[in-house]
């Protein structure tokens, strides 16, 4: 449940022999439901940043994907101009549908795959 995700090479997506934070990510979320979340007013960590991570998972065909990209989010306290927008989690945090969905979750016997549960 990645809130505000960053990632570090966000400018160099490219596929190399080493790859990317962005492929790492993709790699390691394809078999695990995700739900993430971003303000489009966050000027800390730019929604792009996300953005680009769920268009990548999209991509790949992750197992289950849902983004929750909102206007506007609550300022981040003491952090004046830069934390602008930036606390979402107060918005994701209210989302009761988010909690009927974590809690739908299992891993499956061999600890390797996300599914939904009864």
């Amino acid at each position: 449940m990645p809130i505000c995700g960053y990632l570090s090479d966000h400018r160099n997506l490219s596929t190399s022999a080493d790859p990317s934070v962005l492929e790492t990510i993709v790699e390691g979320c394809k078999s695990i439901p995700t739900w993430t979340f971003h303000s489009s007013s966050d000027v800390l960590v730019p929604v792009s940043h996300t953005d680009t991570v769920v268009e990548a998972l999209n991509e790949a065909g992750v197992m289950e994907l849902k983004y929750t990209r909102y206007d506007e989010a609550p300022d981040l306290p003491n952090f004046q101009e830069k934390g602008k927008g930036h606390a979402c989690y107060e918005l994701s945090f209210r989302e009761h549908e988010l909690y009927e969905w974590l809690l739908k979750r299992q891993r499956t016997e061999d600890g390797q795959r996300m599914q939904e549960g009864g």
